[in-house]
């Protein structure tokens, strides 16, 4: 009949797509920001303007926040995974929503 096919767990697939985002943008800044200064140089047209567009966005806060959002969505993935396992008891499940409430708490303030 119907070929199976697997699904992944919406609740793992979009932490880990998340993850990955924040890694994959934070690991190619540099190279990110390179490529965007060389079109404003190279090129005409709509392409100039949406390159100093995203320049323009990328200063010191959103670097900033992508710091602490790579931090806490890490840290939030890695709970969620745990939480999920078929051997936790629940005083570690305690233990690991309040060590992440506080380092939550913790990039807020900061």
């Amino acid at each position: 009949m119907y070929p199976f096919t697997f699904c992944d767990v919406i609740s793992d697939t979009r932490w880990c797509y998340r993850v990955v985002a924040c890694e994959n943008v934070g690991d190619k800044l540099a190279a990110l920001h390179a490529f965007l200064y060389t079109l404003t140089e190279d090129c005409t047209g709509d392409k100039v303007t949406e390159a100093k567009g995203l320049l323009a966005l990328a200063d010191f806060k959103f670097v900033l926040l992508l710091h602490a959002l790579r931090s806490g969505v890490k840290k939030i993935q890695l709970v969620s995974v745990q939480l999920q396992a078929v051997c936790l008891d629940i005083a570690k499940a305690v233990e690991l929503v309040q060590d992440l409430i506080e380092c939550l708490t913790t990039l807020r303030s900061s």
